[in-house]
């Protein structure tokens, strides 16, 4: 928990979800045979996104523990670059992005054992209003199996079905909302104040990690 200029606030308040951190192999699946355990990628080079925590990861994992080379790159495009160019043997990534890698990429594969398993969580104030109906509104997405028809929407390689609903904004409440979410200032157009808030985000998350 962290005192900030907006009021107390925890990462972990809300509903969580499952984040698999996966072993991208460059392989197409005949080759993967070289990889069938965990202990098999000892003495070999792992690609993963600088500033990420997937080196954290890494080094946490008892098998491979100081027992393979991480190469760091700037970007997943970049990390990826490297792994179908066969100049590292896996990336660790997140389980969505690790999808996405293997439905355009016809040479990537999942390992299939995952490398570690985590939670992630929304953050509110500390006794927000919004925290309850949210989490029915998440867990209702997820009964009712949105969640899943999302992943198979957005996490593939064919293109032409993401396309986003169009939004309905007539009638003047409908307009309000709209010109509400247009002036609301935004993460990522230099403004010092909402870059306080991720950096504040940021900084309660690395608090709670083990050290």
């Amino acid at each position: 928990m962290k005192e900030g200029r907006f009021g107390k606030w925890s990462l972990w308040i809300c509903a969580t979800l499952f984040m698999t951190l996966c072993l991208t192999a460059a392989a197409a699946p005949a080759e993967s045979l070289q990889f069938r355990t965990m202990s098999d990628f000892i003495g070999k080079k792992i690609a993963a996104v600088s500033g990420t925590l997937f080196d954290n990861y890494i080094e946490d994992n008892k098998i491979l523990q100081g027992q393979v080379e991480i190469m760091y790159q700037n970007t997943d495009a970049d990390a990826i670059a490297l792994l179908t160019d066969h100049k590292c043997d896996a990336i660790a990534m997140d389980d969505p992005d690790a999808k996405m890698a293997v439905a355009v990429y016809d040479s990537l594969i999942i390992f299939p054992e995952p490398l570690c398993e985590d939670r992630l969580g929304f953050g509110f104030q500390k006794g927000s209003p919004l925290v309850e109906p949210f989490n029915k509104a998440l867990k209702k997405l997820m009964d009712e199996g949105i969640t899943e028809k999302m992943e198979k929407k957005w996490l593939t390689a064919d293109e032409s079905g993401k396309v986003l609903i169009p939004q309905d904004w007539e009638g003047e409440n409908g307009n309000n909302i709209r010109e509400l979410c247009i002036a609301a200032p935004k993460f990522g157009n230099d403004i010092d104040e909402v870059d306080q808030i991720v950096t504040e985000i940021f900084e309660s998350y690395l608090e709670l990690l083990p050290e």
